[in-house]
């Protein structure tokens, strides 16, 4: 079983430590590492590997790239 940071923080021994962890300024560092962590190490190196892939070979990600291609509201000159 693999046990996380926040899995430690919130039920595991360091959940006392609650309130200093996330009522104080120490929240910005668990922001900043997760940033790290998921922008410039996972996404470039792991994940959009996969993501092309899927979105390449798969009915739902060519469905989802032609979301992309219609904006956040859809295609409004095609519903006219």
């Amino acid at each position: 079983m693999r046990i996380g940071g926040g899995d430690l923080i919130w039920f595991g021994p360091l959940k006392r430590f609650q309130k200093l962890f996330f009522h104080t300024p120490l929240v910005n560092g668990f922001i900043f590492a997760s940033e790290v962590y998921h922008d410039l190490y996972r996404w470039p190196l792991l994940d959009r590997r996969t993501f092309q892939r899927w979105s390449e070979t798969t009915a739902w990600g060519q469905m989802f790239l032609e979301y992309g291609k219609s904006g956040p509201q859809g295609d409004v000159a095609a519903a006219r």
